[in-house]
């Protein structure tokens, strides 16, 4: 089965960085310019904003999860994560349901972070498969720079 990243959450995440981008390239580079000279400023403000928006549509249209029987493979552009079933050990319920971004430990202490699809079936399949889950002092004891 194959699933894709919520849309809008890519795309309010690139802009909002591109947003904070534009902002600091005009205090670095634009304050110096004369106020009466407009297109410098306006420039300065865009063009940010645009590579974040094409950067943007390319994340949401490479970036996908297949979802076997026994993993996740997680693509983002030329990169290939791979996540089997049997190396989560905790998923945090609340933070998934809150933020609709799929978080989970690995059996290596590794904290990952996976955006959801609309219909959160990600987090469905996820439920489903994952055998045995820790509770969170048992990954609090084996990891204890696991947060909550």
């Amino acid at each position: 089965m194959k699933l894709y990243p919520s849309a809008t959450k890519t795309l309010l995440m690139h802009l909002l960085v591109g947003g904070v981008t534009s902002v600091l390239f005009f205090l670095l580079f634009g304050y110096p310019y004369s106020p009466f000279d407009p297109a410098k400023h306006i420039l300065l403000l865009v063009i940010p904003l645009v590579i974040a928006l094409i950067i943007a549509l390319v994340a949401i249209r490479t970036t996908s999860y297949e979802i076997n029987k026994k993993k996740i493979i997680h693509r983002r552009g030329r990169k290939v994560y791979e996540y089997k079933f049997s190396m989560i050990v905790y998923v945090d319920d609340e933070y998934t349901r809150k933020h609709k971004i799929l978080r989970f430990y690995t059996n290596k202490g590794d904290e990952i972070f996976l955006p959801l699809d609309k219909n959160m079936l990600l987090y469905e399949i996820v439920q489903k498969n994952v055998g045995y889950l820790w509770s969170f002092e048992q990954l609090k004891e084996k990891f204890p720079k696991a947060s909550k």
